[in-house]
């Protein structure tokens, strides 16, 4: 299967972001203030199976890196 096809499912995306669950499902709540219009929608693979196209979460990790802000020791 080509990269840019490959699904990752809702359960690993936290995983493949480095990030936690919540953070993940906050990312995707209109509710919430950590909400992100540009982060990439779920697809149904299945009734219950849910997941996200690798390249756009690859595309959506890139545009976060531009507004990055460097922290820590390195900052200083």
């Amino acid at each position: 299967m080509e990269p840019k096809n490959r699904i990752i499912r809702q359960n690993l995306t936290p995983a493949f972001l480095g990030i936690s669950k919540s953070a993940a499902f906050e990312l995707q709540n209109p509710r919430s203030p950590r909400y992100d219009p540009q982060f990439p929608k779920k697809i149904a693979l299945s009734i219950r199976a849910r997941g996200f196209f690798e390249h756009e979460l690859l595309a959506w990790l890139d545009s976060r890196r531009v507004n990055a802000q460097p922290i820590g020791r390195a900052a200083q």
